[in-house]
């Protein structure tokens, strides 16, 4: 499927980027997301993935989404909806600890990005989300996400959370009746023309 990408899919991304207007683009030497796109869509992304982890999945076939996240989704699936909040949260930090978000990187420096990385895995390591050691690390990486204006908010890590929850949703991981009411109301009424 990602092989069948064209260069006019690559371009509607492109024009969707700039239209999403996200922080901290930088400029690319080749295929910039300001110019029009020279290759197809999984070729623009090749060429990002070594400073985007959203392009990185592409380039991988989404293999952090497919393998890592949709197990981690997997594991215990049956009690999804007693502690989707905490799955979810456990899922997000896992995720950052092992690739330090990108959104993070462009912004504040592969420094901060790491920095963040650890903080994640302190938390899992403390025992999240049984220990209150590990709920009170938690509340210190949120505070320090949050500080300066949230200019450390892991948003490439949150779309690859939100990915991992697609593909946990299509793949019947987890079904709309194991959510919560509220998300459970809101993807229905989504699904509903």
């Amino acid at each position: 499927m990602l092989d069948r990408l064209s260069r006019a899919d690559a371009a509607a991304v492109y024009r969707a980027i700039r239209l999403a207007d996200p922080g901290g683009m930088g400029k690319a030497a080749a295929d910039d997301i300001r110019d029009d796109p020279e290759g197809s869509l999984l070729d623009v992304m090749r060429l990002a993935a070594g400073r985007d982890a959203i392009a990185a999945e592409y380039a991988n076939r989404f293999r952090t989404v497919l393998d890592v996240g949709l197990s981690i989704l997997k594991t215990g699936s049956d009690s999804f909806a007693a502690n989707w909040e905490q799955r979810v949260i456990g899922l997000h930090l896992e995720l950052m600890s092992r690739i330090p978000d990108t959104l993070i990187a462009r912004k504040c420096g592969a420094e901060t990005a790491g920095r963040s990385a650890l903080m994640a895995r302190e938390v899992l390591d403390a025992g999240w989300p049984e220990t209150a050691g590990s709920r009170e690390r938690l509340d210190r990486l949120d505070d320090w996400l949050r500080a300066e204006g949230n200019r450390r908010n892991p948003g490439t890590t949150a779309d690859l959370v939100t990915a991992c929850l697609f593909a946990a949703l299509r793949e019947h991981a987890i079904t709309v009746g194991s959510l919560p009411a509220g998300v459970a109301d809101a993807i229905s009424a989504q699904a509903d023309p």
